[in-house]
Order: structure tokens, then C-alpha cells, then sequence
């Protein structure tokens, strides 16, 4: 009975995580579609929305040159 507890703790645990990471789309006003890992935040000193891509690679695109932000 514990080890059956222990089981259904643990995959609630892992499903909770992989819940809580959500991945976005950036879509730009030249028609660039970029997927990101986690959401995208901007920087309001330059006017830079700054994400990092699904591969790791970081980008920083000035906020007037994005047409879309949707979470997937």
C-alpha cells in the first residue's frame, strides 16, 4: 500500500512540474515564428522583450517589432 502511495506521489509531484513550465510563441511583424522555453519578459528600461528559444539560445527583440505572444 505505501509503495503504490509513494508511486502516485511522485507522478502527481512530476505532472504538477511539467505543468507549471509553459512554453510561448513569438510571432514578429516581419513573420518570424519563434518558440520559447518559459514566458517571455520585458525589459521596460530598452524596450526589449527578452526569451530564451526551446534550443537554450537566448534572443532580445525590441517589443515594437513583436505582432503576437501566445502561450502554447
Amino acid at each position: 500500500m505505501q509503495s503504490i502511495m509513494k508511486t502516485l506521489l511522485a507522478f502527481s509531484v512530476i505532472t504538477l512540474i511539467a505543468g507549471c513550465s509553459s512554453h510561448y510563441v513569438v510571432a514578429t511583424k516581419e513573420g518570424q515564428v519563434l518558440l520559447t522555453k518559459g514566458k517571455p519578459q520585458v525589459d521596460e528600461s530598452t524596450g526589449l522583450m527578452i526569451f530564451t528559444d526551446e534550443d537554450g539560445h537566448k534572443h532580445a527583440i525590441d517589443n515594437n517589432d513583436i505582432s503576437q505572444v501566445v502561450e502554447r
